[in-house]
């Protein structure tokens, strides 16, 4: 199931960088593909990569419906907690024409944040 940004925490890296997005779907984590990838996959990823986080996400600029799930923040670092407190969500796949449609601005990104 693709993993997709559902809110930004207020004042954390997401939000203060600028970058990510409600409704972004992250595409890979630390240069490890998400694809089939659980909520709590990423996370321990992210955890494991020390400051910064590199995302690849694609603008979907549509926010799925979710299935969302949570991670206790006592698991993750004090300092990415701002980061990863819900912003990762896993959603059932769209549609192929949704998927598949041609897009008309650029919708990959290729970020480095520092958490």
């Amino acid at each position: 199931m693709p993993l997709f940004v559902l809110r930004i925490a207020d004042q954390g890296p997401a939000q203060l960088s600028g970058k990510l997005q409600v409704g972004d779907q992250i595409l890979e984590v630390n240069g490890i593909n998400t694809k089939n990838m659980t909520h709590a996959d990423a996370i321990n990823i992210i955890r494991q990569g020390g400051n910064t986080v590199r995302l690849l996400v694609k603008r979907t600029r549509k926010v799925p419906s979710p299935l969302v799930v949570e991670s206790p923040p006592s698991l993750l670092h004090p300092g990415m907690s701002g980061l990863l407190n819900g912003p990762l969500s896993q959603s059932s796949p769209r549609s192929s024409s949704q998927v598949n449609s041609p897009p008309q601005q650029k919708d990959w990104y290729n970020w480095n944040m520092d958490t």
